[in-house]
């Protein structure tokens, strides 16, 4: 038996910590974290988690991430679908 969940269900617009944001001018919801790291804390790792259904062809290097909240613009620098669903982009600060 497979086992199927609805992702969408994790990711909705009211949810608090779920963010709006267009990945390749497509509009998407999903949590977003810019956790620092390092002994000065000076340094940064940025990735967005969604359902991978979502999601728009990616090219690795030249697709976008644009937070609606704010503007800032992502280059998406790594693709990791976790095979039950989910998408995990890791993102550059343009």
């Amino acid at each position: 038996m497979v086992f199927a969940e609805n992702h969408g269900a994790f990711y909705g617009p009211d949810d608090p910590g779920v963010f709006e944001v267009r990945v390749d001018g497509v509009k998407i919801y999903g949590g977003f974290d810019d956790e620092y790291y390092g002994e000065d804390m000076a340094s940064s790792r940025p990735v967005f988690q969604c359902e991978s259904a979502q999601l728009p062809s990616l090219t690795q290097g030249t697709s976008t991430v644009t937070r609606v909240i704010d503007g800032v613009v992502y280059t998406i620098v790594g693709i990791e679908p976790d095979g039950y669903g989910q998408t995990v982009l890791k993102l550059h600060k343009q």
